[in-house]
């Protein structure tokens, strides 16, 4: 896997000296951790809030494209295109193999399946809140 733009890496500097930690609830190493995948998320989440970059990644999602392929399909110059997927590449949601002259462009599944799980939990809990709560007025009044 590709690293991340924007995520902490210095866990190693914790792991070395233990001494850090001391009185956290949690160790160095998980905070180091959560903030890590904190960046991560709030870079894909940054990355797919433009609707051109939401329509490259289902196209990518079924199997590599050329950004030639990609452009043409949604509607976009080449340049465009590719400063698109270079967001996407740069937050490891999507990965480019280089063949011949073409680069070939594929959704990183690993990665979308851990954003998704990321929203569905963080929706998941507001749902059943506001389920209940609905719930609780209906059977009310």
């Amino acid at each position: 896997m590709s690293p991340i733009r924007g995520c902490p890496t210095r866990i190693s500097d914790r792991l070395d000296r233990p001494d850090r930690c001391r009185g956290l609830a949690f160790s160095c190493v998980d905070l180091q951790l959560r903030k890590c995948l904190t960046a991560c998320v709030d870079a894909a989440i940054a990355a797919i809030a433009h609707p051109a970059r939401r329509h490259l990644l289902l196209l990518v999602r079924d199997g590599e494209r050329t950004p030639s392929e990609l452009a043409d399909r949604v509607g976009l110059t080449r340049p465009a295109t590719s400063q698109h997927l270079r967001v996407l590449r740069d937050v490891g949601l999507v990965t480019v193999r280089s063949r011949g002259g073409n680069r070939y462009y594929r959704a990183e599944e690993e990665r979308l399946e851990a954003l998704r799980a990321h929203l569905e939990e963080f929706w998941l809990g507001r749902v059943d809140a506001l389920r209940r709560a609905a719930e609780r007025q209906a059977g009310g009044g």
